[in-house]
């Protein structure tokens, strides 16, 4: 299959031998480079180098431009080659040589070394104009240096650690990048590789190339792992719960059955109560077996169901009832989307016989009510988080479906006249059980999912302040990549 900018993007991976980084952000050598160029028209103080170093020397001279070419070709995975092109000026140095101009000068080896220390003393000195982390395009750094203060309901996952590496870019249907400055190598990215939660970088020297996280025109990328998209946030078990407040409202069982009589069995089914279970993992999601971006919850509790047969001289009663739920869950990989919807089937059999005279009759009869629910949540970006819409339906109800099928009812009599009754009986059973299914505030507990998703729980993206973000989507791992770029 031939390969895509958008296919060569979706494969990317966090993934390891030795396990997965956390999160990962992502910028284009031609984004570093425009950004160094935007500083210096923005703050032209920047441009003016004013430095020196005792024993070394003194410059005075005026920035024209610095640009970053990262090296992806050799075997550093941390070196960059800068090139700062300087306007006019004079150098002295201390040691060797006198005061002199830039023009028509050759200078020794000695002497780079020399310029390039009081460069550096220039850019990271105590009185240095770049000390302003506003001023220092390269400076995407660690923003919470104590994660434990950062409010549990409001997840930002902050990194705890950071490493750096340089990573290639390389084009559809071609297996070498291209380096240096220019086009040949602006596609090229610089990794800010990090940890959460004061978790151990994965025991490897560098992440391998598996995809472009950055496409071509592109400026950056945030990339995170889907064990903390999904696991830690969205299917969090902490309250405010989020995505599990599915399998919350659409879990049925049996609350209360009976059947020590040939007539008159009893039953109640309960659903959708927040408070039936108190276990953190009762309403988890599971992965599929199958696809690594699918959730299924497929209960099997022994409270989901009830079989028991009265018998007596006189005859039997046999009363089932079965209670289904199925949700399930997936991203789409390319876009912000994930698909939900479920069913829970509701099954009551029953039948009873009285065979001693003149008490003869029998009558069996099944109630089968069903749920449906489907949901499409969009992910985008807003100040900084991220942002889940549930589409909601301006009617309610819609989101959330009770049908049942007809009562299946068959009675025979000999000697015992009310079975038109008992039939009656049984059919407003059914109705009360459809009316009991459609009060269940489904509806509601989506708004709430959607507010808290958005509020007290909203995701917020590191990095805010020095970045930009938008257009999240789902890449073929199920890990989020969000589209990235320089907040200038």
């Amino acid at each position: 299959m031939s390969e895509t900018e958008v296919s060569k993007r979706l494969q990317s991976s966090l993934s390891t031998d030795k396990g997965r980084f956390n999160e990962i952000t992502v910028l284009s050598q031609k984004a570093i480079n425009d950004g160094m160029s935007k500083l210096l028209e923005s703050y032209p103080e920047l441009a003016k180098v004013e430095a020196s170093m005792e024993g070394i020397g003194t410059l005075n001279a005026t920035l024209q431009s610095s640009q970053l070419s990262l090296d992806v070709t050799g075997q550093q995975n941390a070196v960059s080659m800068y090139y700062c092109t300087l306007g006019s000026g004079t150098i002295h140095f201390g040691i060797g040589r006198e005061h002199s101009t830039f023009n028509g000068v050759d200078l020794t080896e000695d002497e780079k070394s020399y310029l390039g220390l009081i460069l550096g003393h220039w850019y990271v000195g105590e009185d240095s104009k770049w000390l302003d982390r506003k001023k220092r395009t390269l400076a995407y750094a660690l923003h919470t240096d104590k994660p434990q203060t950062v409010n549990e309901e409001a997840p930002s996952f902050p990194p705890t650690s950071l490493k750096l590496q340089t990573y290639p870019y390389i084009a559809p249907n071609e297996t070498k990048p291209g380096q240096g400055l220019g086009s040949v190598g602006e596609n090229n990215m610089l990794l800010y590789l990090q940890m959460t939660d004061n978790k151990p970088f994965p025991d490897v020297r560098i992440l391998e190339y598996s995809g472009n996280y950055v496409s071509k025109g592109m400026n950056g990328t945030f990339i995170i792992d889907r064990n903390i998209i999904w696991d830690s946030y969205l299917f969090r078990t902490t309250a405010p719960k989020l995505l599990p407040m599915f399998n919350v409202y659409t879990y049925a069982w049996v609350a209360s059955a009976s059947n020590t009589n040939l007539f008159g069995e009893q039953w109640s089914i309960g659903l959708g109560d927040p408070g039936h279970s108190s276990d953190a993992s009762f309403y988890a999601w599971k992965q599929s077996d199958t696809d690594a971006l699918t959730w299924k919850w497929t209960p099997s509790n022994e409270e989901q169901g009830y079989q028991h047969t009265y018998k007596s001289d006189a005859g039997w009663n046999k009363l089932n009832i079965d209670c289904t739920t199925s949700n399930i869950l997936s991203s789409v990989p390319g876009t912000g989307n994930i698909k939900a919807s479920g069913t829970t089937d509701v099954t009551i059999v029953c039948q009873a016989v009285a065979t001693t005279y003149p008490m003869v009759a029998e009558y069996d009869y099944t109630i089968h009510v069903q749920i449906t629910w489907q949901t499409n949540i969009t992910v985008t970006t807003s100040d900084g988080g991220l942002k889940f819409s549930l589409n909601l339906p301006s009617d309610l109800t819609e989101a959330f479906k009770v049908t049942a099928d007809p009562l299946k009812w068959n009675g025979e009599t000999g000697g015992f006249n009310k079975l038109d009754e008992v039939k009656t009986i049984y059919q407003n059973f059914q109705d009360q059980l459809v009316k009991q299914f459609q009060n269940i505030s489904f509806g509601d507990a989506e708004k709430s999912l959607e507010s808290d998703l958005n509020t007290s729980a909203r995701f917020v993206i590191p990095g805010k302040g020095s970045l930009a973000y938008k257009d999240p989507i789902f890449n073929n791992n199920g890990d989020m990549m969000i589209e990235a770029d320089y907040v200038i």
